[in-house]
């Protein structure tokens, strides 16, 4: 794990499949934990923007987590498996002969 600071302030990126909150933690710089080594890789390579912090506070000022977890997606309802929608479904084909 790694503590990574955004240089422009609190915001809020997506990265992959997780959303990083950027908040200010107890010293006023606006962190965020990142543990994927890729996600830690894409934020180090925007120099410009992005760098590692010193791990002095792991949590923001406000409490809040830094890392959002995906949601869950909804499946769809698997269709009735009953005769009546079986013969909807049935196909069959004549032979020509």
């Amino acid at each position: 794990m790694k503590i990574i600071e955004c240089i422009n302030g609190p915001t809020e990126v997506r990265v992959g499949d997780r959303c990083y909150r950027f908040s200010f933690d107890a010293n006023g710089r606006a962190v965020a934990e990142v543990v994927n080594l890729r996600h830690i890789e894409c934020f180090l390579s925007r120099a410009d923007v992005y760098r590692e912090a010193e791990a002095s506070s792991l949590m923001p000022a406000d409490e809040t987590p830094s890392v959002e977890k995906p949601k869950e997606e909804k499946t769809a309802a698997e269709p009735a498996n009953d005769t009546a929608s079986a013969k909807h479904t049935r196909h069959t084909t004549a032979k020509k002969g």
